[in-house]
């Protein structure tokens, strides 16, 4: 039994050579396979085993129709880049990490110097005087959500 479609034509209706008169409704559609959540290294493991299964069965493949030979060098070769994608991702990543790292910490001693400069100020303006409470109202009004400073510093309060 052979059934025949119209490749360009999806939605043709099939006819079995074998059997006059059988007509199929639709052609069989194939099955994707999607990659769902697979790690590099499990993509790369599944080239491999494609690999190697097309190299233990390639005699019996070409024997019906079909040389594995080409598909093997071009996955070997797509499969070598993308393992050189993911070395220089790791790198990247890790100078990223290092980077952010240093950047917290120099925000961290930078914080501190601020922080300290601010007691100094209002200390020396008296922190209960309206200039010291303006003077370190300007760290109590720090949110977290950016810079928000104004371009001048607040005038003090009128008494």
């Amino acid at each position: 039994m052979k059934k025949i479609w119209d490749d360009d034509d999806p939605d043709a209706l099939l006819w079995d050579e074998d059997i006059p008169g059988a007509v199929w409704d639709a052609a069989p559609q194939p099955q994707k396979h999607t990659m769902k959540s697979l790690q590099i290294d499990d993509v790369l493991g599944f080239g491999e085993l494609l690999r190697a299964a097309a190299g233990e069965y390639k005699t019996k493949l070409v024997a019906n129709d079909y040389d594995p030979t080409a598909k093997i060098a071009s996955t070997a070769s797509d499969g070598t880049a993308l393992g050189t994608a993911k070395a220089q991702t790791k790198i990247a990543r890790d100078a990223a990490e290092k980077m952010t790292a240093d950047t917290d910490a120099m925000k961290s001693d930078y914080y501190d110097v601020l922080s300290s400069w601010c007691d100094t100020m209002a200390g020396a303006l008296g922190k209960t005087t309206a200039e010291g409470k303006a003077i370190l109202a300007i760290r109590a009004n720090l949110k977290g959500s950016g810079p928000k400073a104004p371009k001048t510093p607040p005038a003090p309060p009128k008494p």
